[in-house]
């Protein structure tokens, strides 16, 4: 999907792409790569669930070398996702140190890994301020419904009001819904998710649906799952994902290749010019 952004805030035109949920797909995150250096993209954002587990050695070590390569070509942001916190609490019990996976992005941004406390990130350019706010797991591991979002808003800063300010935050429950929350960001001028998987419904019959299915951890029929959700303080963009179908939740290749006819990749260009 493609979008315009205007905004008094920019000085010249720019392109960036925002993507989710990858799921160490190399096959569909090299495809979008080839895609988006080919078509005049200045920025990649990555909003979480690059990797799928912390079994994806082989892909995580391919993925590496991809993100190194292309950003050579691109300016690189990567934000967090749950599956990325699944994969640091594993390797911190099972006390394997895989810290210099991290190190060798130098050219790359890449979020702080958080342990039990939410981490926040901020990235400054020209006209353009990107940050990312990473939950902790627990929030995730309680259905997003318990845990207190709003005590992790306190680790924001106050953002430049002069600088268009884009804020990277996995998962959109109890965002668009909790209108104190939306208090909380409405310093930012959007907010990139990703997480629902566009509530498994196939871009074909969104408008019909008007809605979502199902999304993660069992989550039937959410309200807001992909699109742009204009509030009157803030917009939030949700992608519909990459990946709908990691190798952990659907094993045969076979059948996920099937079902990427029905959900193909999704990727949001945001074009941004001044007002």
């Amino acid at each position: 999907m493609e979008y315009t952004i205007k905004s008094n805030k920019i000085s010249k035109d720019i392109k960036i792409c925002y993507i989710s949920d990858i799921h160490s797909d190399i096959d569909k995150f090299k495809s979008i790569l080839e895609e988006i250096t080919n078509s005049k993209v200045n920025i990649l954002l990555i909003g979480g669930d690059l990797l799928n587990s912390n079994k994806d050695n082989f892909e995580k070590n391919i993925i590496r070398e991809l993100l190194k390569d292309y950003s050579k070509k691109i300016d690189i942001y990567v934000g967090l996702g749950n599956h990325e916190l699944v994969y640091y609490k594993r390797l911190k019990e099972f006390k394997l140190n895989d810290a210099k996976y991290w190190e060798e992005f130098k050219d790359i941004k890449v979020s702080e890994y958080p342990s039990k406390k939410a981490t926040f990130n901020k990235w400054t350019l020209k006209d353009i301020d990107i940050s990312t706010l990473n939950l902790p797991i627990e929030y995730y591991w309680d259905k997003e419904r318990k845990e207190d979002l709003k005590e992790h808003l306190k680790l924001l800063d106050k953002v430049n009001p002069n600088k268009y300010n884009i804020l990277l935050l996995h998962s959109p429950i109890n965002i668009i819904e909790n209108k104190k929350v939306i208090d909380e960001l409405k310093q930012y001028d959007l907010i990139l998710c990703g997480h629902m998987h566009a509530g498994l419904v196939s871009k074909r019959f969104r408008k019909k649906i008007g809605g979502g299915l199902v999304a993660p951890y069992n989550r039937l029929f959410p309200k807001y799952s992909y699109g742009l959700m204009k509030d009157e303080k803030t917009t939030v963009l949700i992608s519909g994902g990459v990946s709908k179908f990691s190798e952990t939740t659907m094993p045969s290749k076979r059948f996920r290749d099937f079902l990427y006819r029905i959900y193909p990749p999704e990727i949001e260009i945001l074009n941004f010019t001044k007002e």
